[in-house]
């Protein structure tokens, strides 16, 4: 692939090369210098290698932050399967905690009902006045 690429380019190249010779060759630059463009092919290759080098570079920063990622991934997994064992602790407290108030409750509610069953006593007074100030004999 690496030299399928360097082939594509080195192709491209040349073709820039006819055309800017064949410019430098018009009658527009007459008077300049005319240098073949063979003469850059040296520091075209010096910076296809360093664009090698750094695409190999940003490569293994992908390939470390892929790896990164998967690792993220299985500690949120864990932190989830944590999060809902803990939901799942909370829920079984709730629910003891609802069952022993209901239990509770009951035992009130019997308390009451025995309590409003039961005859009630209560002290009962009569005052034995008349009902008048004049009283028959």
């Amino acid at each position: 692939m690496k030299e399928e690429l360097l082939e594509a380019i080195y192709g491209t190249v040349e073709r820039l090369e006819q055309k800017v010779d064949e410019l430098s060759a018009s009658t527009k630059n007459a008077g300049a210098e005319t240098v073949p463009a063979s003469n850059d092919i040296t520091k075209l290759d010096k910076s296809i290698n360093a664009m090698f080098i750094k695409e190999e570079e940003v490569r293994g920063k992908i390939s470390k932050l892929r790896d990164a990622i998967v690792v993220f991934a299985d500690l949120i997994k864990v932190e989830l399967g944590k999060n809902e064992q803990r939901s799942k602790f909370l829920v079984d407290a709730v629910k003891q905690m609802r069952q022993g108030n209901d239990i509770s409750s009951k035992a009130l509610q019997d308390k009451l009902g025995v309590m409003n069953k039961s005859p009630q006593k209560k002290v009962v007074t009569h005052r034995f006045e008349p009902t008048s100030k004049n009283v028959l004999l």
